[in-house]
């Protein structure tokens, strides 16, 4: 089968890559080019964040900008991550009859980068997220005074690809990538891409409309993408801080540790960790929306999702964190599964699973067929 070029390839980005990496690789069953010949998977706790809405949330510039006098009371934190290999799902071409939606992972920042799918070794995008609530002083109609609370959201977005890169090649697509999409200038803004010298062995380059900030060197691509009040140079020191000084990581967090202790990564995974679910109105996170919940969420602080293909089967675990070991009832949790593994998308076509538990977690093991991932 020829090479795949990677010059070939590296303008098209993701979107062709698929057409390639799917019907241009029908009936080969060797190795995916790019790739070598046995997957290793990535340990993704040392680049899972455990932010902090104090650390980095700049409340003297949101005081300036909006409220004199303002005062922040309380924030509510979610932390969502998902990480994909796409050489498994490569390999796996024929039992997933074309490709899996989930290989789609780090789209975005390969297309900004200019790296195909097959020249990445895996990606990893996590989201963190503050809702926060507030009061002020305002003065009425009558010249009274009342106090005003509210409540304001903000937060940080981090995509990571991880592969062998050129990183003159990097900064060129990246500068590429700009003038494509935004003129030269708008109303005395400059859209370009800025150095901002090196950090831990990456170059940092800023771009400053977006609030985004890329860490680029030989081996990992980082965008990181902040919110209002974030500073995301900043942001990026820390997330390489995570990875290279062990600071802030969500593993080292009482309910990241617990959450984590038992995760493995597999060839996709998700996770996700919040306030307590709660049915109770009066205790509802305000992002959870309304409160009517599965009963076995009751309590529920975050949860991850592994699958690992193997063949025409794939296997699924999923790890189920709980405010207290009260709340993880695990046959609560079984009937709930029993019910609904083959209505809805969670469990399709799972059909042998056990459900164990471990102080406040309660952890499933499962066989699905790969078809369906």
């Amino acid at each position: 089968m020829e090479e795949i070029s990677r010059r070939g390839l590296l303008r098209n980005g993701s979107a062709g890559v698929f057409a390639v990496g799917t019907a241009g690789l029908a009936g080969c069953t060797s190795s995916i080019p790019g790739f070598g010949d046995d997957y290793s998977g990535a340990n993704i706790k040392n680049w899972l964040v455990g932010f902090s809405f104090a650390d980095f949330f700049q409340e003297s510039e949101w005081k300036e900008t909006l409220y004199q006098g303002g005062e922040i009371d309380d924030s509510e934190r979610e932390i969502d991550f998902a990480y994909v290999a796409p050489e498994p799902f490569l390999d796996h071409e024929e039992e997933l009859s074309g490709y899996s939606q989930k290989m789609l992972e780090g789209e975005e920042l390969r297309g900004k980068i200019g790296v195909p799918l097959m020249e990445t070794d895996w990606a990893l995008t996590q989201s963190v997220t503050w809702q926060y609530s507030y009061s002020y002083e305002e003065e009425t109609w009558g010249g009274d005074t009342q106090t005003v609370e509210d409540r304001g959201n903000t937060g940080v977005s981090i995509g990571i690809a991880s592969g062998s890169f050129d990183t003159d090649d990097i900064a060129d697509n990246l500068e590429r990538w700009i003038d494509d999409r935004t003129p030269d200038e708008v109303d005395g803004t400059e859209y370009e891409l800025a150095s901002e010298g090196e950090y831990e062995g990456y170059q940092l380059y800023q771009y400053e409309v977006e609030n985004t900030v890329f860490a680029v060197d030989s081996n990992h691509v980082l965008e990181v993408s902040g919110g209002d009040y974030l500073d995301t140079i900043e942001l990026a020191e820390a997330v390489l801080d995570v990875r290279w000084n062990q600071e802030n990581r969500l593993a080292d967090e009482e309910d990241g540790e617990a959450l984590l202790s038992r995760f493995d990564t597999g060839h996709y995974s998700t996770g996700t960790l919040h306030e307590p679910l709660s049915s109770d109105e009066d205790d509802t996170p305000s992002w959870q929306g309304s409160p009517d919940l599965a009963e076995y969420e009751e309590g529920l602080v975050g949860k991850t999702t592994s699958y690992e293909l193997d063949g025409s089967e794939t296997d699924i675990s999923e790890i189920y964190l709980y405010e207290t070991e009260r709340d993880a009832d695990a046959e609560t949790l079984r009937e709930h599964v029993d019910v609904n593994r083959d209505l809805r998308d969670d469990w399709p076509t799972m059909e042998d699973y056990s459900i164990s538990d471990h102080d406040r977690t309660l952890v499933l093991n499962g066989t699905m067929r790969t078809r369906i991932v």
